[in-house]
């Protein structure tokens, strides 16, 4: 199985949330359990007062979307997506 980087793309440099997408690959999109627990470890540290990104919910409440499937190396997948808000760097 082939891996490679997520690339996280900001939606909208000028919005107040400033969000950014993550595109999971198949090793994270095939362990839903894996991103719950992303998800739960960011929800510690937010809590604890960690400035880090926080995953923003669908319409529908979760967490994490499903991109329709497509075909990379004659491998039909589909993908993980968050959406997170953006925290400016270094």
């Amino acid at each position: 199985m082939k891996s490679f980087p997520a690339p996280r793309v900001v939606m909208d440099r000028f919005s107040a949330a400033q969000p950014t997408s993550q595109v999971h690959n198949g090793v994270e999109t095939d362990n839903p359990g894996l991103l719950d627990a992303m998800n739960g470890a960011m929800d510690v540290l937010a809590a604890a007062g960690v400035t880090l990104p926080t995953v923003l919910c669908a319409v529908d409440g979760a967490r994490t979307a499903t991109l329709q499937p497509h075909t990379f190396d004659d491998v039909r997948r589909s993908h993980a997506l968050r959406l997170l808000t953006y925290v400016p760097g270094e």
